[in-house]
């Protein structure tokens, strides 16, 4: 006989042996395993990704808004603006006038009572 051919038989039979086939089933679950691993790993980074250039885009606005709230308190008149916005002053010979709403007002008083769930079904079904 051939040494070919008895070599090819036994890899043959080698390769069709249960043993065999247990080892490859090992080995590709492993592998499996580690592929599944590394999908949620990237998976994960895309989304902390994109919530970071999102992040990113927020504060990019918020640093453009302060530069210019920065630029106009540079200003004579953007402080006094300021000023005037947060606390109620005045220059000399001005008058401050503060409004203020009566307790009582008259909205409150034309406000509907409260209706209940099978009023409210009853009025419905009308």
């Amino acid at each position: 006989m051939d040494i070919g051919l008895i070599q090819r038989r036994r890899l043959k039979r080698l390769l069709s042996s249960p043993v065999t086939a247990v080892v490859f089933l090992v080995v590709a679950a492993f592998l499996l395993h580690a592929t599944w691993g590394v999908y949620k790993k990237e998976r994960e980074s895309r989304l902390n990704r994109e919530r970071a250039e999102e992040l990113l885009g927020t504060l990019q606005a918020r640093e453009k808004t302060l530069a210019g709230d920065i630029e106009k308190l540079k200003t004579d008149r953007g402080l006094e603006e300021e000023i005037r916005e947060r606390f109620p002053v005045a220059r000399e010979g001005e008058e401050v006038v503060v409004i203020v709403e009566p307790v009582g007002d008259a909205s409150a008083k034309k406000a509907l009572p409260a209706v209940g769930f099978w009023e409210r079904l009853k009025r419905f079904f009308k």
